[in-house]
C-alpha cells in the first residue's frame, strides 16, 4: 500500500496545501497498467515543506497525467501510459538516464489535482 503525505508551505501569509507525495517503495507501481488510481480520502499525514526529503527517485505528475473516472469516487487517476511516453521522450533528449522501473515516488501538485477535479463539475469541461 502507498503512503500518501500532503506537504505545506506558506501562500499568501497562509499554510496551504502544495503537494501531494505518494510512496510506493521498491517495486511498487505497476508500469504495466493504463491507469492507477490513488485515494483521496483524509487525513494524510501533513508535513511542512521544510521537511521535504530527496531521498527516493521520484517523478513529478503533470496535470495532463491526471484523470478522473466517475466510476471511482474520490479518487485520483494517473495515466501511466502518459507518463511513460513522456520519459521516453525526456530520455530521448537525455534529460533522463534513469529506468522508470527505479520510480519509487510521484509528486503531484495540489491545484493540479483540485483542477481535474473540477473538470467534471464544471460546465466549461463538458466535452470529457
Amino acid at each position: 500500500m502507498a503512503k500518501i503525505e500532503i506537504y505545506y508551505d506558506y501562500y499568501d501569509s497562509k499554510l496551504c496545501p502544495q503537494w501531494m507525495i505518494i510512496h510506493f517503495g521498491s517495486k511498487g507501481i505497476d508500469w504495466k497498467k493504463r491507469y492507477m488510481y490513488i485515494p483521496l480520502a483524509a487525513p494524510f499525514k501533513r508535513k511542512t515543506s521544510e521537511e521535504f526529503m530527496d531521498l527516493e527517485m521520484m517523478l513529478t505528475i503533470t496535470l495532463v497525467d491526471l484523470v478522473m473516472n466517475p466510476d471511482k469516487e474520490h479518487q485520483i487517476g494517473v495515466n501511466l501510459n502518459s507518463v511513460v511516453n513522456r520519459v521516453n521522450k525526456m530520455r530521448g533528449e537525455g534529460s533522463f538516464p534513469y529506468d522508470i522501473s527505479d520510480v519509487s515516488t510521484f509528486i503531484l501538485q495540489v491545484s493540479d489535482i483540485e483542477d481535474v477535479a473540477a473538470m467534471d463539475r464544471n460546465e466549461l469541461f463538458a466535452w470529457r
